[in-house]
């Protein structure tokens, strides 16, 4: 049930509020100067090479947030650590094929959701790369780390771009009870925790979270539907309202000394009304319709990117069979778990064995051409769903002697089918048929590899490491036309085998217990995949091959001014071949619609500089955070990129040409990788103090910076989001011994309104989703036709939230 808004006078309220604390922040840390605390920063663990190592140790390039600023901040969903890791991006998209994820400039840039992502997800040991899969898992967690850079050695063939790690919360060795409730004023977002945990025999322990969130959206959709056009006017004012359920339940079974289990079992269940939709940001040529009298653009639209939205449904009247009553939504669940083993056979041997388990299924309805005001002509019906059983068994030694070791083996077996329904509109006055389009796409992946690192101790503070991964994977789509009975549809390519081998060398100098020095040498890879975005039709190649890479990264990492002071600075380069880029190839005459391909189309090289400290002032409970990227990512050679609907030779269309003389792509060489700005950065502020009576004051602060980055493949000003900064802020009031707190966070709060994932097509005056012999839309020509150039839509990121939140540990201290 929706809730009611609060008041305008309430929200003033809030926000003043909100204000006062930051400007009791700035009077309250200068009175603590007073005294100053001596200690260090505490040790960090990250698992970057699949063991425990310290992350001043640990030669790879880290960054790792803790539960307590996660919760502090607020952050409840992958898209918000983006303002805590520098260089790190991602596209809103809430299709089958989930969020694009960007770091350093490499990551997915399609909408394909056969394609798996180049920044991988892992969590608790499972190994996720499909999209869908980044909406879930940020929900009590003990730490989220996050390795740069490609790390195909321990983490396998989606991870070019890097990893994205989460260890969710393991059970307490006390009995634990945790009740919290929050409350999101912008989208009036209600949500809640229940959180029980303790040991239940003394060599077994329980863990159960659940959350569930009802949320109404930050966005207002403003649609009103054009009279017997088969439209439908949304029935409130906003879209993308949410409601959420996750669970998670964890076993921790410990029988003896050398032997321990830990079970993992989520599930997650999404339903998003008004969903899969965007915002018009720039139209070029201003008001135009489909075709006389068929206004596609409501007049009050600004086509400026806002929180507000004009997105019509569909009526059922007009669209036999149409689930949902013809709104868009996404309904989606999630059902994940690991199930791990730690042996110690010997004294300095460990065997560890992951057996993972991934499903999700998705079904969505999507307006094809985002009309706000004439019905669309088409809208796509998708049912997705994947699922994958993985297997990891390794070995890992910890010898005092100078030689030690890493091996193992990994295997998935996976499956990914996608069910599409292209229905028409049977009051658009185009006499289309009820059901354009029907077939299904089935992928079946079976991967295998091995892998190993031999770690030597050349010197006593000198250790060199030399590792590699082989992989063999054989993916193949069959493809079925539902209007044809379930015919087979023979594809060009109905199956493809690929076989890797990816090497890394790594020198580690520890010349004190508080500086290492280290430099390493890696290859890596993705693997190809298949486009399964529309139907299929006989012989078309719907395959694309591997994606590689190969480079160096160094840096130095230390603790100074007696373990105060933490810094990290390093250095990357790399050349990425054969880049998996998507884009939108316009429609032939007698094509349904455009098409969303991912094709290997580029190279690229990415080269830069990490830097990041942490420092515990001489003021007591104050610490400084400050990260920095460069990142120089650009295409060396791009010269086959798709051209946008209506772009002209003069444009950039000018490559390619066909029969008809008209070009069919661009040259993109030296354009920057989507979502891959020159520069990133944050800037946090921690602090803790005491108060009477037992109670304590926490204010945590984080700034990030952002310079300009383009949001789709193409040189125009429409593709480039402009530099931003965005500020959070929380503070935080804590009674007796933790037992309970109160907490009001704001993010973004100077409401900068951004986005990470556009596209540019010629649906306002091209006829998107009808035959081009229909439409007026010319690309690849002198002229770009009476239909004009494209438009440009966006998902926008998240604005400003506001959170008050409170938490009751009723057994805490106990």
């Amino acid at each position: 049930m929706l809730r009611e808004k609060p008041s305008p006078r309430c929200e003033r309220r809030l926000r003043s509020l909100l204000l006062g604390a930051a400007s009791s922040a700035l009077l309250v840390v200068p009175a603590a100067a007073q005294e100053a605390r001596p200690g260090v920063l505490g040790e960090v663990v990250v698992t970057a090479r699949k063991r425990q190592e310290s992350i001043l140790n640990v030669p790879v390039i880290t960054t790792a947030v803790g539960a307590a600023q996660l919760d502090r901040l607020q952050v409840t969903n992958l898209r918000a650590i983006t303002s805590l890791v520098p260089g790190l991006l991602m596209g809103e998209q809430t299709a089958t094929s989930g969020i694009q994820i960007s770091l350093r400039g490499v990551g997915t840039t399609t909408i394909d959701p056969g394609v798996d992502q180049s920044v991988s997800l892992n969590i608790d040991g499972l190994q996720l790369s499909q999209g869908l899969a980044l909406q879930s898992g940020m929900f009590d967690l003990a730490q989220l780390e996050v390795y740069k850079g490609p790390q195909s050695l321990f983490y396998g063939k989606s991870s070019p771009g890097g990893v994205i790690s989460l260890r969710t919360a393991d059970p307490t060795d006390r009995f634990e009870l945790i009740l919290r409730g929050g409350y999101e004023f912008e989208a009036r977002e209600q949500q809640e925790d229940y959180i029980i945990s303790g040991p239940v025999t003394h060599d077994l322990k329980v863990r159960l979270a659940v959350r569930h969130s009802d949320s109404q959206g930050y966005f207002r959709n403003l649609a009103v539907a054009y009279p017997n056009s088969g439209a439908l006017t949304p029935d409130d004012d906003h879209f993308n309202a949410t409601r959420r359920n996750l669970m998670r339940m964890t076993v921790l079974w410990n029988p003896a000394d050398n032997l321990e289990g830990r079970l993992k079992l989520n599930y997650d269940r999404d339903r998003i009304k008004w969903a899969n939709t965007n915002e018009l940001t720039n139209c070029p040529e201003g008001l135009r319709e489909l075709s006389p009298g068929k206004p596609y653009r409501n007049p009050a639209d600004t086509c400026s990117l806002d929180q507000n939205a004009y997105i019509v449904g569909m009526d059922p009247s007009a669209w036999p069979g149409i689930p949902f009553h013809g709104v868009p939504t996404l309904d989606q669940a999630q059902r994940y778990g690991t199930l791990e083993f730690n042996y110690r056979p010997a004294p300095h041997i460990t065997v560890t064995s992951d057996t993972g388990y991934y499903s999700v299924r998705t079904e969505t309805l999507i307006s094809s051409t985002g009309a706000s005001y004439f019905g669309t002509p088409i809208a796509s019906q998708n049912d997705y769903h994947r699922q994958d059983l993985t297997q990891e068994l390794r070995v890992n030694s910890d010898y005092a002697g100078p030689f030690n070791f890493t091996a193992g083996g990994f295997y998935q077996d996976g499956d990914v089918f996608l069910q599409i329904t292209q229905r028409s509109n049977l009051l658009s006055g185009f006499g289309l048929a009820p059901i354009r389009g029907a077939g299904t796409q089935e992928i079946q992946i079976a991967s295998r590899s091995l892998f190993g690192q031999l770690r030597y101790d050349i010197l006593p503070r000198l250790e060199l490491a030399a590792g590699a991964r082989w992989t063999s994977e054989r993916r193949s789509d069959t493809a079925r036309n539902l209007l044809a009975g379930g015919a087979f549809v023979p594809l060009k390519t109905p199956a493809i085998q690929s076989k890797n081998l990816s090497p890394e060398l790594t020198a580690t100098y520890r010349p004190t217990d508080d500086l290492t020095l280290f430099v390493s040498w890696k290859k890596g890879y993705k693997s190809g995949s298949f486009n399964i975005t529309v139907p299929a039709n006989p012989s078309d190649e719907l395959s694309y091959g591997d994606e590689t890479v190969e480079g160096f990264e160094g840096g130095v990492k230390g603790r100074f001014f007696d373990r105060r002071l933490a810094v990290s600075l390093a250095a990357y380069d790399y050349k990425y071949t054969n880049l998996q880029v998507g884009a939108l190839v316009q429609p032939t005459p007698g094509q349904i619609n455009l098409i969303s391909r991912t094709v290997n189309a580029a190279s690229s090289k990415v080269y830069g500089v990490d830097f990041d400290a942490t420092y515990l002032t001489p003021i007591e409970g104050l610490v400084l955070r400050g990260a920095l990227n460069w990142n120089h990512a650009r295409y060396t050679t791009f010269n086959n990129a798709p051209c946008w609907g209506g772009q002209t030779q003069a444009l950039g269309c000018a490559g390619n040409f066909n029969a008809s003389g008209l070009a069919q792509t661009q040259d993109l060489s030296g354009l920057p990788l989507i979502r891959a700005p020159d520069w990133q950065g944050n800037i946090g502020i921690t602090y803790e103090t005491p108060l009477s009576h037992g109670l304590s004051l926490a204010i945590e602060s984080n700034t990030q910076l952002s310079s300009k980055y383009y949001t789709f493949l193409a040189r125009t000003p429409s593709a480039i989001q402009g530099a931003y900064a965005k500020v959070d802020l929380s503070v935080t009031l804590k009674g007796p011994e933790d037992r309970w707190e109160v907490s009001l966070a704001g993010r973004n709060l100077n409401n900068k309104l951004t986005t990470g994932n556009c596209g540019i097509n010629n649906a306002e005056g091209g006829l998107l989703g009808l035959p081009t012999s229909l439409a007026g839309q010319t690309t690849g020509g002198r002229t770009s036709g009476p239909a004009g150039l494209g438009e440009t839509s966006c998902y926008v990121d998240s604005p400003r939230e506001v959170w008050l939140t409170l938490s009751w540990k009723p057994f805490a201290g106990r």
